[in-house]
């Protein structure tokens, strides 16, 4: 899904959908950057054998994907078709020549394959795409600069038969791909945006009322003005979206209200990214790898990748070109370790 290429048409925006405003094993913790997802889930980060980075949104760009969006059982979303369909969105705050501007928000729904449930009961949407894939997060040319995106992704049930259900699927395309423009604050983008945000963005909220559709809360990154963050600044990494359930007896399911009761969480196998949980207890330490379960809850996970979008610095020692080594060094360790083909990492 490639979010940072230019030229979107007018007659393609108005078909998105607008959305309401590591080591051998790699553990979580509660994400101190980039916000919650909001009631009902949290986040938290997941250590992918790199160190998170300070995205800078003066020289650097970025790309988000998704990992893997898994379902429980119970939770009654399976197709028998084994098709999902997939809500992306993004929205998009900044400014432009110096001015604030209102958001631009922009989304698609797509077509992804659901595996079958396996033997914990557990189901995976297949996505692989980047849903934002190396945008500039500065254009000189348009003098336009984002400061924050939020990103997110939810499911629409396909058994549903509500209106709002039907009408969101009635408009997945069948290119996996939408484009925001080096200036998304133009006349033409912006009436676009408005557009889909007032006539569309009820069906959204229809739709999560009557239980068609599942997740869609959004991952606000707000990106720092220099390489060095500041409290609640984005930074590059591993992100895992935990959704509450109602029913805490099985094993393996968390308390999204008392995530502190809870040992990191840890993925043993990177290429499957099988997450896996365990209640703090007097008797067994975190750092004991026994007694931890898969985790039950429905879950998306996603990376963060960032790089220097154009070094202009001579010379391969200076500050600056470290700085874009070891990013580019980092996203391509943060692909490896998930097994996402490096195509994805920029």
């Amino acid at each position: 899904m490639n979010f940072g290429k230019v030229g979107a048409g007018l007659c393609t925006i108005l078909t998105m959908i607008a959305v309401p405003a590591f080591a051998d094993s790699h553990r979580a913790t509660m994400a101190a950057d980039g916000g919650t997802p909001g009631q009902g889930s949290a986040i938290f980060r997941i250590d992918d054998g790199t160190t998170p980075t300070c995205i800078d949104r003066n020289t650097d760009r970025v790309t988000f994907g998704m990992i893997k969006f898994v379902l429980t059982k119970e939770s009654s979303w399976f197709s028998e078709d084994r098709t999902a369909t997939l809500y992306l969105n993004v929205t998009i705050r900044g400014a432009s020549d110096g001015t604030s501007q209102d958001p631009v928000s922009v989304a698609k729904t797509v077509k992804a394959d659901l595996t079958s449930f396996d033997t914990n009961n557990l189901a995976n949407i297949a996505y692989e795409d980047d849903i934002i894939e190396a945008i500039v997060l500065k254009n000189d040319k348009d003098k336009n600069v984002f400061t924050s995106m939020a990103v997110g992704v939810a499911l629409i049930k396909q058994k549903g038969d509500s209106e709002a259900t039907t009408v969101l699927k009635g408009l997945v395309n069948a290119a996996n791909s939408i484009s925001i423009p080096s200036n998304p604050y133009s006349a033409g983008f912006k009436l676009a945006s408005t557009y889909v945000s007032s006539v569309l963005n009820p069906l959204v909220d229809a739709a999560q009322k009557d239980e068609t559709v599942f997740g869609g809360q959004q991952i606000t990154m707000r990106f720092s003005s220099s390489s060095t963050c500041g409290t609640g600044d984005q930074k590059t990494g591993t992100i895992l979206v935990v959704y509450s359930v109602n029913d805490l007896t099985k094993p393996g399911t968390i308390d999204i209200g008392n995530v502190g009761a809870y040992c990191d969480i840890k993925v043993f196998n990177g290429q499957t990214f099988d997450a896996q949980v365990k209640a703090k207890s007097a008797a067994s330490g975190c750092d004991d790898t026994s007694g931890y379960v898969t985790l039950q809850n429905p879950y998306v996970a996603f990376f963060v990748n960032s790089e220097v979008a154009a070094l202009t610095v001579a010379g391969t020692g200076s500050t600056a070109a470290r700085r874009a080594k070891a990013l580019k060094e980092a996203s391509l360790k943060r692909c490896e370790t998930w097994g996402i083909a490096r195509a994805r990492c920029h």
